[in-house]
């Protein structure tokens, strides 16, 4: 695996897991809607940010 292709997948794991973690941790604590907001953001913006790596790289 290259560099690029490691990060990237750093990016979706960190990403898909931030997503779910605050799933999970809504479920049993009850969180503000400002962290649940900040914390699904975060995790979106982290793979919509490697996959506009992936796409800027193969041009």
């Amino acid at each position: 695996m290259t560099t690029k292709r490691k990060t990237q997948l750093k990016l979706v794991v960190f990403g898909i897991l931030g997503i779910a973690l605050t799933q999970i941790l809504s479920k049993y604590i009850s969180l503000p809607d400002f962290f649940k907001g900040i914390f699904t953001g975060v995790g979106i913006g982290l793979v919509l940010l490697a996959l506009m790596v992936r796409k800027f790289k193969k041009a």
